[in-house]
């Protein structure tokens, strides 16, 4: 159980070295599974759109330092993916630090425009249940996505 203080010591992590291929959903039922349901308030898997695959990083804030003191404890090293990667889950402190922060960083970010898939957003929880992003406070523009090499467009096939 989390102490009433929170506000002592980080609670947003950064976790490294995650697979190529796992989604947010994925990521989030690994942390549910390892005992972590409703001990997270924040998470975002970057991904690459234009490509599908995540950027091999993610971003949780914990409730509490004490949460976050348990994940390190209990998932560096990690590697029971669902899919068998051979990679070992790194755990570090992010330098921005807490639910609000995370809010602000990305609230009128690209990330959040209308076009962008909602599995490839930021998400907010509360309890364990997932709850709406704040609205942007201005206009979002549309992220741009890389173009393709010419290996990559020559390898469409029309």
């Amino acid at each position: 159980m989390c102490s009433s203080d929170s506000t002592i010591g980080g609670t947003t992590l950064i976790l490294k070295n995650l697979p190529p291929t796992l989604c947010r959903e994925a990521l989030l039922r690994v942390l549910d599974e390892a005992g972590f349901h409703g001990r997270y308030d924040f998470a975002y898997l970057p991904t690459d759109m234009s490509h599908g695959g995540c950027y091999c990083y993610a971003f949780i804030n914990m409730i509490c330092h004490e949460a976050a003191l348990d994940f390190f404890e209990r998932l560096e090293g990690f590697c029971a993916w669902p899919h068998d990667s051979g990679r070992a889950m790194q755990v570090l402190w992010s330098d921005i630090q807490g639910q609000q922060a995370y809010i602000d960083k990305y609230r009128n970010s690209t990330v959040m425009h209308e076009s962008v898939p909602e599995h490839c957003k930021p998400a907010l929880f509360r309890n364990g249940s997932r709850m709406l992003f704040p609205a942007p406070t201005q206009r979002i523009k549309a992220p741009r996505l890389r173009n393709r090499t010419s290996t990559e467009t020559s390898q469409v096939k029309v």
